[in-house]
């Protein structure tokens, strides 16, 4: 069946002010209100809608950003190789990829590298994939190099959580903008959530059962122990 192309030629206004054909707003999601994401690609214009969500999400700072990386070099040396044999479902972190993609000889690129070789099952979720595009600069990338590497090793990006799956993880969580992290863990049945972040997401290890909150060193160890021939 051929694709069918919509075109139309529109009139831009002063300050560079446009109005999108009401049916591209409808067919592509784009809400009254609502915010868009506007980026060059290939020496075009994109425009895409922005998800607005109903809970809240925390986003990391320039020190939380710095404490990720530091902890990513401490565990580069726990790392030895493995053997396949199950695949254990891995929940990311955005903690994880990003200091995966600006070390990928460290602790968190080799679990990244695990995830491409077909060791452990890579999960992520839309609101992750957007907190790790949102702090690509802090680790000196392009929002374009991470894309074009995650859609090598991640196959599939989940949708944001349900919202009430989400409220029910605030009681536990330190932060109530992590709880969509635990939501979306849960709701993808992993094994395993990998991250970083001690302060707010290891710091719970005790207190999740329905799957493992670790570190990459914490992960590896637990390959070997559990998953390794």
């Amino acid at each position: 069946m051929q694709q069918v192309i919509w075109e139309d030629i529109i009139k831009m206004q002063p300050k560079g002010l446009l109005t999108i054909p009401k049916r591209f707003r409808q067919e592509l999601g784009f809400a009254e209100d609502g915010l868009v994401r506007v980026k060059q690609e290939k020496g075009r214009i994109v425009l895409e809608p922005v998800r607005t969500l109903d809970y809240p999400v925390r986003s990391y700072t320039k020190e939380e950003i710095k404490e990720v990386l530091a902890l990513d070099k401490k565990e580069t040396k726990d790392f030895c190789k493995v053997a396949k044999r199950k695949i254990p479902a891995v929940f990311f972190n955005a903690s994880v990829i990003l200091a995966g993609m600006r070390s990928p000889m460290g602790g968190s690129g080799q679990i990244l590298q695990m995830g491409k070789k077909k060791q452990i099952k890579m999960l992520i979720s839309e609101v992750i994939m957007d907190e790790v595009l949102r702090n690509a600069a802090k680790v000196g990338l392009t929002q374009a190099q991470i894309t074009f590497s995650l859609q090598d090793i991640f196959p599939k990006v989940s949708p944001a959580p349900d919202r009430a799956l989400v409220k029910s993880f605030y009681q536990i969580s330190v932060n109530v903008g992590d709880s969509h992290v635990l939501a979306a863990c849960q709701e993808n049945q992993a094994d395993f959530l990998v991250t970083l972040d001690k302060k707010h997401l290891l710091i719970l290890q005790d207190k999740v059962t329905a799957f493992k909150i670790v570190s990459p060193g914490q992960l590896m160890e637990m390959y070997n122990q559990q998953f390794k021939k």
